[in-house]
């Protein structure tokens, strides 16, 4: 099923977790929110953009969480 294909789904919660700590990540997927964010932007100060990518992007690239939509 492509994703244009999936009925949309409504969701009551949204949880964000700062980019710059990463030992929150599964806590906060495992919280049981609708939605989890991992927050770049308001969470992560300009100069430490770079070192919260860092920490932040292989999340996406391990193996994703069970509670992930893909």
């Amino acid at each position: 099923m492509s994703q244009i294909d999936r009925p949309t789904r409504p969701r009551r919660s949204l949880l964000f977790v700062p980019g710059l700590r990463p030992d929150r990540f599964a806590k906060a997927l495992d919280a049981g929110a609708d939605i989890v964010c991992i927050d770049m932007e308001d969470a992560v100060a300009l100069p430490r953009k770079d070192e919260g990518r860092a920490l932040t992007l292989p999340l996406f690239r391990e193996q994703s969480h069970p509670q992930v939509e893909k």
